[in-house]
């Protein structure tokens, strides 16, 4: 008899290789079972989550602008602070919108996200001026054409 292919007994056993075979079947959850992995994460988007990061810097400028509004109606010496703060929050969000608006929505879902956020905002503000600048930026990331001067 060959080496590997006797026991400890002297009876005939399994092979190395049938050995560990059974061993890996056991281990992945026995014999014939197929082991199922979980599906790989998305990665996230980076539209979305760029339209979600002006969603916030949206409520930060309102939660500043409202704190120092409350504080000079009651003439408090932290209302010029809080200007400050309402100021650099406002600042914050318009680079949180500039970035958003030099993306390039590469998804039917991120096109559509950031046309009814342009949208949104567009209407908040009510300013139309806004609306068009806003929907000429969301064409010029589809390619839909070439930016002019106007759009810089």
């Amino acid at each position: 008899m060959t080496r590997g292919t006797m026991t400890h007994a002297g009876i005939p056993g399994p092979s190395r290789r049938t050995a560990l075979a059974g061993g890996l079947a056991v281990a992945l959850g026995g014999a014939g079972a197929a082991m199922i992995l979980p599906a790989p994460a998305a990665a996230p988007s980076p539209v979305l989550a760029a339209i979600a990061a002006h969603r916030e810097a949206e409520a930060a400028i309102a939660a500043a602008v409202l704190a120092h509004a409350k504080a000079q109606e009651r003439d408090a010496p932290e209302a010029p602070a809080l200007r400050a703060d309402a100021d650099a929050a406002c600042d914050r969000g318009a680079a949180v919108l500039s970035a958003l608006c030099a993306m390039t929505p590469c998804t039917v879902e991120e096109a559509g996200a950031m046309a009814d956020h342009f949208a949104t905002i567009s209407d908040a503000s009510g300013a139309e001026g806004m609306a068009v600048r806003l929907l000429e930026a969301l064409a010029v990331a589809l390619g839909a054409r070439a930016p002019t001067g106007e759009d810089a």
